[in-house]
Parts: structure tokens; C-alpha cells; sequence
């Protein structure tokens, strides 16, 4: 006769199966890894030489494979602002800031460089409500929102595994309501994972590459001019037309500047 809980081992094998397709990604990230480590660790031996230029080519070229990381963007920012160039730094450290906002590093290389920016722009105050949402979108990074999301989507998978596979009904209860918890953990943090990849990849914001530009009020070089800017300035892109870009700054300002003397963050 065939016990009544014979296919249990059988289906206690598909809780492995999460590991196993972990594993096969994390061989695959490790491989690919190891030759961007090389080319990182030989561009920091030349930053570290004072040979900056070189040091930026290595940087680059690692960017240029699609890799992207806080360090690699605040390191290229160092090498920026040790070579005077405040601009390309804060470009950088801006970058760097995406991808790891409260990286406290960060904020104060940005700070220094920014106190060598001749404009001065404050941003009105937001709301209470608005503060709070970014203070929990910003307390991690991507990659962080995105391990917290697999983690939570392995959690789920073996908690309804096991709802699936024991017959006990206390283990099944846990399972049930273990897998709809860490679910709806999944849906919350693949959420602020998906905005926080969003505004990474937006052009929206940028900053000014030229010693300075008059910002005009219409798309052309007859257009009235109502204020000035200088390199290093941040500000948000909010329309293009032509080679020209509507602008607006922290305080609500607005009008156009042409899009060569910006480079988007």
C-alpha cells in the first residue's frame, strides 16, 4: 500500500528550486563582474597616481559596457573636480547621488563642488506627506529595492510551497498567510524598485556645461533675456523644441536654453 503522504519528499523538492535559479543568475553576474573589477581597480591606481585622465578613459570605458554604479560615478567625479572641471564633477556626483541617495560621501562631495557654483537657487518647501514618501523611496538604492524584491518573491514562492506541500493545518495556515504577507511585500518594494529605475533612466534633469548662458524667454537666439546662468547649475528640462530645451529651476523659474549647454544627469 502507498502511504497516504508518499509524494510529500517529491514535493518538498520545489522549495529548492528558487536556490537553484539564484544561483545560476548570481554564477553569471560574478563572471561578468570580474572583468569590470579589473579595469575598476586599475582606473583607481591611476586616480590615486594624480593620473587623472587616464583614470576618466578607464572610467568611461566601464560605463560605456552599460555597468553603472555609485562609485564608479562619484570616483569620475573626483577625477573631475581634482582636474577643476566643477561642472563635469557635479554631473557626476549628481549620477552617483541617483543610484545612492543617501550615501552621506556623496552628499558632501557635492556640497563642496556645489559651494564653487556661482548661482545659488533654493527650492521652496514640500509637503509634509510628499517629504515622507521620498524620505522611504529614498532610503535605498535600486539594486537594494531590487534584492529586497527577489528576496521577498523567494519567500513568497516557499511560503505557499510549503501551504501546498504539508498537511499539518497550523503549517498551512502559516504558509497561506506568509505567502500573502511577503506578496504584497513583493508588489510594495518591486514598486519603489520600478519608480526608483524610472528616475534613474529620466533625462529630466541636467546641468549647465558652459561658463555661462543667457536663459532665454522663446526658443531662439532673438527671444528676450531673463536671467543668467552658470556652469554647474542643476535644473529640470520640462519641453524641447528644435535644439533648444525649456527649462525650470529649483525656485520656479523658467525659459529656454540651447540644449548643447546641458548635459542631462
Amino acid at each position: 500500500m502507498i502511504p497516504k503522504n508518499g509524494n510529500t519528499s517529491g514535493k518538498k523538492r520545489w522549495l529548492l528550486l528558487p536556490f537553484f535559479v539564484l544561483g545560476f543568475f548570481l554564477a553569471n553576474i560574478w563572471s561578468a563582474c570580474a572583468v569590470v573589477n579589473s579595469d575598476f581597480e586599475k582606473a583607481n591606481e591611476y586616480y590615486h597616481a594624480k593620473d587623472y585622465q587616464h583614470a576618466i578613459q578607464l572610467y568611461k570605458r566601464i560605463l560605456e559596457t552599460g555597468v553603472e554604479s555609485p562609485a564608479l560615478y562619484f570616483n569620475l567625479g573626483n577625477c573631475y573636480f581634482k582636474s577643476d572641471s566643477i561642472a563635469r564633477a557635479i554631473l557626476y556626483y549628481e549620477k552617483a547621488k541617483k543610484l545612492a541617495p543617501s550615501d552621506e560621501d556623496i552628499q558632501f562631495n557635492l556640497k563642496i563642488a556645489g559651494q564653487r557654483v556661482t548661482d545659488r537657487i533654493e527650492a521652496p518647501s514640500s509637503l509634509f506627506f510628499t517629504a515622507w514618501w521620498e524620505n522611504i523611496k529614498m532610503s535605498k538604492t535600486i539594486d537594494q529595492w531590487g534584492w529586497l524584491c527577489v528576496s521577498c518573491i523567494l519567500l513568497t514562492f516557499m511560503s505557499f510551497a510549503t501551504f501546498w506541500v504539508f498537511s499539518a493545518s497550523t503549517i498551512k495556515k502559516y504558509g497561506f498567510w506568509g505567502g500573502l504577507f511577503f506578496l504584497l511585500l513583493t508588489i510594495f518594494t518591486f514598486t519603489l524598485a520600478e519608480i526608483r529605475y524610472s528616475e534613474s533612466v529620466s533625462s529630466s534633469e541636467a546641468i549647465i556645461m558652459v561658463d555661462a548662458i543667457s536663459v532665454k524667454s522663446s526658443p531662439e537666439e532673438k527671444g528676450k533675456e531673463i536671467f543668467i546662468l552658470h556652469s554647474g547649475c542643476k535644473l529640470q528640462v520640462i519641453n524641447t523644441n528644435g535644439q533648444w530645451s525649456e527649462i525650470r529651476l529649483a525656485n520656479n523659474n523658467v525659459g529656454w536654453v540651447p540644449t548643447s549647454s546641458i548635459e542631462f544627469i
